[in-house]
């Protein structure tokens, strides 16, 4: 993906997953500080993902990734959560200012 290289491109170290449950899987055998999970993958969406990630005491920061502007799409995901939503498209400045602000927020920069 896209953002994923121009993360690593920012000096982040990145891992990806082809859908909901990779990332489940993923996040359950390492612990990843932030999590972009974009709401529309296959086999597991996003939110539900989270939702399940979240049921299992996982408590990292996690921003979704969706096309879906609607404020009450934004409401259900953080209800679901979501530390925060990006709306796509977006410019990276705007990826990266979410990710410092939620990570700012836990107190997780030096």
């Amino acid at each position: 993906r896209l953002w994923a290289k121009i993360l690593t491109n920012l000096g982040c170290v990145v891992a990806t997953a082809g859908n909901g449950q990779i990332a489940l899987d993923k996040c359950a055998t390492k612990k990843f500080p932030l999590v972009l999970m974009d709401i529309s993958m296959p086999v597991m969406s996003g939110d539900k993902a989270v939702f399940e990630l979240r049921k299992k005491g996982w408590d990292g920061v996690v921003i979704a990734l969706t096309a879906n502007a609607m404020e009450l799409d934004r409401l259900k995901y953080i209800e679901m959560g979501m530390d925060a939503v990006v709306t796509k498209p977006f410019q990276v400045e705007v990826l990266v200012a979410k990710i410092l602000e939620c990570l700012g927020k836990r107190g997780m920069l030096p």
